[in-house]
């Protein structure tokens, strides 16, 4: 399968990705990260930390595990998370709420520094989070759907981006069934840390795809 051929199929998935059954889990996602950090950025000094941490928090329980069990049942797999499944995708859940604590630190540094730099510093910061950590649940439902498709074979390709490290120069070409790529915790996925590059957009843009030529992660 040539590049050009490749990158029309990966324009396909996201195409796809824009009118499936992830879309509108990953629309509200994005929709209530970025409220819970433009209301605490833009609310009046001194407002309780809590309530907008705690919005964000409710948003990742609200959209974790949908996201993860959608992207199984897209991979072919039956759309119920159970056992090691969801051990998985439950951790993911508690690392995030790990993230999120230090994400609303930062945030209310920011929101301090503000006052003496002025309020424009605060402009794009909502729209940034909800972007990234809109990619952070695609890497759940691409998980999901790995793990859904079980023996189906998905190679390793896609351009390199900005950045190609040596493990991602090892992997591309290879094939092997999906639950290779889970077993070996080598879906590329943003912040995969058994890439050297992390699998982080837009620096790396690799991605699994099947037989078929189909992109099977986004």
């Amino acid at each position: 399968m040539s590049d050009i051929l490749k990158e029309l199929s990966h324009s396909a998935a996201r195409a796809q990705l824009e009118i499936g059954n992830y879309a509108p889990i990953r629309t509200q996602y994005r929709n209530a990260v970025y409220a819970a950090v433009g209301d605490f950025l833009f609310t009046e000094e001194g407002a309780r930390i809590t309530r907008f941490r705690n919005a964000f928090k409710k948003a990742v329980v609200e959209a974790f595990v949908p996201a993860f069990e959608q992207g199984m049942e897209d991979g072919g797999g039956e759309p119920l998370a159970r056992g090691d499944d969801l051990d998985w995708v439950n951790a993911q859940v508690d690392a995030e709420f790990g993230h999120i604590d230090g994400l609303f630190q930062d945030l209310k540094a920011l929101k301090k520094q503000s006052i003496e730099d002025g309020i424009s510093i605060l402009d794009g910061v909502a729209d940034a989070r909800a972007d990234g950590y809109a990619r952070g649940l695609d890497a759940i439902y691409n998980q999901g759907r790995v793990r859904g498709a079980g023996n189906r074979i998905l190679t390793f390709g896609g351009p390199d981006g900005s950045e190609s490290c040596p493990d991602c120069q090892r992997m591309k070409g290879q094939r092997h069934r999906a639950a290779w790529w889970v077993g070996h915790g080598l879906v590329p996925a943003r912040g995969n840390p058994n890439y050297q590059c992390g699998t982080w957009p837009p620096n790396c843009q690799h991605f699994l795809f099947d037989d078929a030529g189909d992109v099977f992660t986004v």
